[in-house]
């Protein structure tokens, strides 16, 4: 037996909080330079639920949001308020989410300082990125990591904690962020918040 599907109704408040949300996801992609096709496929969703989930719809399950957040390379570095600590409230300060990213890359580069052929995993992320068809921007930034990756460990861990606007316009294409699990990712981020 099917049971139609109900979409649930959301108080003005939390209806924002997820319309910003999705708007948020698609100024990533198209920052990032990522066709809706590859960011789907990354998901493991079709290009129909993506467009639900950029416009904010409350029908679409928080585990798929959160797999287009992980396949954006979102996941360590949005702060997710729902809902907002007041109206309105949804954060937007760049800064905050370079520092917030900068600082998840000095945990990644920790981590690869004392694991250096995870840097094997990382070219393997750029290797399946632009198979799945990287966008335009992003493209530029991946053959960057690529050779900075076969350049060596020292020449990487400098891009990777580079505070300055390359390293940040670095950061948003980064091959890295499946590096550190979602525990070690939430644990840092409560650290920043505290």
């Amino acid at each position: 037996m099917t049971h139609p599907r109900i979409t649930p109704q959301l108080s003005d408040t939390l209806a924002r909080s997820l319309e910003a949300w999705g708007t948020g996801v698609l100024g990533a992609r198209r920052a990032q330079g990522r066709s809706a096709e590859h960011v789907a496929l990354a998901a493991g969703i079709t290009r129909k639920t993506l467009k639900r989930v950029e416009c904010g719809d409350p029908a679409v399950s928080l585990g798929i949001y959160f797999r287009v957040l992980d396949a954006l390379g979102l996941m360590g570095s949005v702060e997710m308020q729902l809902p907002p600590t007041r109206p309105g409230a949804i954060r937007r300060d760049p800064g905050s989410l370079d520092a917030r990213s900068l600082a998840i890359h000095q945990s990644v580069a920790a981590k690869l300082r004392q694991q250096p052929a995870l840097l094997d995993r990382a070219r393997a992320t750029i290797d399946r990125w632009q198979a799945q068809g990287a966008g335009r921007a992003s493209r530029p930034y991946l053959e960057a990591w690529r050779q900075l990756i076969d350049q060596g460990l020292d020449a990487t861990l400098a891009a990777v904690t580079d505070p300055g606007e390359r390293g940040n316009a670095m950061r948003q294409a980064s091959p890295f962020t499946g590096i550190l699990d979602n525990r070690e990712r939430w644990a840092l981020l409560r650290g920043l918040r505290g």
